[in-house]
């Protein structure tokens, strides 16, 4: 904590008398919740609290990540229905710290894997998810591309890629008693491989979109979308395995009222990219023992499997 501290005092001085406290880990960044006091103009008045959110490289590979975020977010946030997080402070290399770091005013809400939704709440957020993945998928690409907006450098839609990368998280899965059906979710997957669908190259996406990045309010309603370290330019199907994992069956059609019509085929893809996901957070949820994470796994999976 001390050596953040000092991060920030010498290359962001206004937060130099700070409070800071872990925030959350990911596998590509440490982040921190600092706490600075400021002063109003009243001579009388209290002082008042901001909260920002640093984020802190774990590793080279996450560096340019962040350095995506820093140039796209700030483009995109205005054209969005809902709240992102708009990095507005930036520090580093420092010759303690090898890599940039970023902060942004911190979001209200909770994150959705956490307020515990049932399928009525889940339900309720259906049309607003379906118009803000509608706006974020309608955003031209290619200006973005010129200010660094990488494409899908991952293979996320590669089914000669993906599928046996399921079947090894399948096969741990079952080892560790996480999965009770793992024949069912690697049928699913396979169906996959019928599509007659070619992803697209040039839609904007956030990336890794799931419950665990959905903010919602203390009404359970959304409040925000956070964790763009992949956004790319690629296909839609990619978001919208959140649809096919997050959502229970009888909500998909509220979301496509809003959202658009999906083919058959790009639905396959979606739901691949749910089953994918539902099997690693499960994973590591149950690694890091983030029973909130768990729960959402076998939601994911149940939903992507109706």
């Amino acid at each position: 904590m001390d050596d953040v501290h000092s991060w920030l005092a010498a290359e962001i001085p206004e937060f130099r008398d700070a409070s800071i406290r872990p925030f959350g880990v990911g596998w590509d960044n440490l982040a921190f919740l600092v706490t600075r006091r400021i002063r109003t103009s009243e001579p009388a008045a209290r002082a008042e609290e901001e909260e920002w959110v640093f984020r802190f490289p774990r590793r080279e590979v996450a560096a340019p990540i962040l350095l995506t975020e820093l140039s796209v977010l700030p483009r995109i946030a205005p054209l969005l229905p809902l709240p992102i997080p708009i990095p507005t402070r930036r520090g580093g290399p420092t010759g303690a710290y090898p890599w940039v770091f970023a902060g942004y005013r911190k979001l209200p809400g909770t994150t959705a894997c956490s307020a515990n939704l049932d399928d009525l709440s889940r339900t309720r957020l259906a049309a607003g998810l379906g118009t803000f993945l509608r706006a974020l998928h309608s955003i031209p690409t290619d200006p973005l591309r010129e200010v660094g907006l990488p494409g899908d450098e991952l293979s996320r839609l590669d089914l000669d890629y993906r599928l046996p990368q399921l079947e090894e998280r399948v096969r741990v899965a079952r080892e560790k008693g996480l999965l009770t059906t793992p024949d069912a979710v690697l049928t699913a997957a396979r169906e996959t491989t019928q599509a007659s669908y070619t992803p697209r190259s040039d839609v904007l996406v956030h990336g890794d979109l799931y419950a665990r990045h959905i903010l919602v309010d203390a009404r359970a309603d959304l409040a925000g979308v956070i964790d763009w370290g992949d956004v790319h330019a690629g296909d839609a199907a990619q978001d919208l395995g959140l649809v096919a994992g997050f959502l229970p069956r009888s909500a998909r059609r509220e979301f496509m009222a809003t959202y658009g019509s999906v083919s058959d085929d790009a639905w396959a893809f979606a739901r691949l990219r749910a089953l994918l996901l539902a099997v690693a957070i499960l994973l590591y949820g149950a690694d890091v023992g983030d029973e909130a994470l768990v729960h959402e796994g076998r939601i994911g999976l149940s939903n992507a499997l109706s």
